[in-house]
């Protein structure tokens, strides 16, 4: 299965001088969050970084990191994708996802002539993740080296958490029989993360 969409990264860096002012980075409001008819995510961000995963019918993802103000924020978005009718209650479904995660790791502030920008490590990554449903339990769990979800089943949605390389973030999503979909976002001290998957139902 091969990711899908389009991933648009923005990451613009500022020259430093001596009348810069370094401030350590700090998180603020961000998680869930509306999107714009090209599927980014609709919200007001210096210093960006766009991921764009949603397919032709809806199905997928958006993440977008980057800064408000002096602040280090996150947001994720699920596609518009809505289930037509909700998983059995019974039985076992595994679905084989994609995944794709941005975060801002280890990063600094950096303030020249009034425009803030982010200076660290920027990591973006993409990979295969097996998800387990346990409907008679209403469950959706995996996990790989990287990226754990846990989440609970209520219909045709999806909540829960995820933990991404040390940093604990919220998830959001939707479930059929044949397609699962999800939207993350979180952090932990002055690092943060987005990202989410879209998978399909696999014979086990």
């Amino acid at each position: 299965m091969r990711i899908f969409g389009v991933l648009i990264l923005v990451f613009g860096l500022s020259a430093c001088s001596k009348n810069n002012s370094t401030d350590a980075a700090q998180f603020t409001t961000g998680g869930f969050a509306s999107l714009k008819a090209d599927g980014t995510i609709d919200v007001d961000l210096t210093d960006r970084t766009d991921g764009i995963y949603i397919d032709g019918n809806g199905q997928g993802f958006s993440y977008v990191l980057g800064l408000s103000g002096p602040n280090l924020v996150a947001f994720a978005a699920q596609g518009p994708w809505q289930p037509a009718v909700a998983p059995p209650t019974t039985g076992n479904i595994r679905f084989q996802t994609q995944y794709a995660v941005a975060a801002y790791a280890n990063v600094t502030v950096i303030e020249t002539g009034g425009v803030y920008n982010v200076q660290g490590i920027k990591k973006r990554q993409n990979g295969t993740l097996v998800l387990d449903a346990d409907l008679l339990n209403g469950t959706v769990a995996g996990k790989d080296e990287n990226l754990s979800v846990s989440a609970t089943i209520s219909g045709t949605d999806l909540k829960g958490a995820v933990s991404y390389l040390g940093m604990t973030g919220d998830l959001q999503g939707r479930i059929s029989e044949d397609v699962v979909q999800g939207a993350f976002s979180g952090e932990m001290g002055a690092d943060v993360f987005a990202g989410g998957f879209r998978g399909e139902a696999i014979s086990e």
